[in-house]
């Protein structure tokens, strides 16, 4: 079978309810993204999906992927200051940089830094 997960499930939904498709996967597609909001709340480190399954987030886990992030993002800003780069590889460094600062910015209310 080469259908996700996702789509199985949509169809099978559709099927059982008599539903069309298109709706399911709005039902869907909005359960998950209203998921996805209330873990970006600061104080809100789980979520419990009744027949999915329970989402945390682990502080220590992310403590630790912080540090490395600060180190990520001081060598990234080393590495730009240098003169001898080349515009491909500024570009590549200037890239990860924003990705890491992206990153901290994302996570920072989690971990009340």
């Amino acid at each position: 079978m080469s259908m996700s997960v996702k789509d199985y499930l949509m169809k099978v939904q559709s099927v059982r309810t008599n539903t069309s498709l298109k709706t399911i996967e709005a039902v869907i597609d909005f359960q998950f993204q209203e998921a996805n909001n209330a873990l970006h709340q600061p104080n809100i480190n789980s979520l419990e999906i009744s027949g999915f399954g329970k989402l945390l987030f682990n502080t220590k886990k992310a403590k630790k992927k912080w540090e490395k992030n600060v180190m990520k993002k001081e060598y990234f800003e080393n590495e730009l200051s240098s003169q001898e780069l080349t515009e491909a590889k500024r570009k590549s460094i200037q890239l990860k940089l924003d990705n890491t600062i992206k990153w901290m910015e994302f996570i920072a209310p989690k971990l009340n830094e």
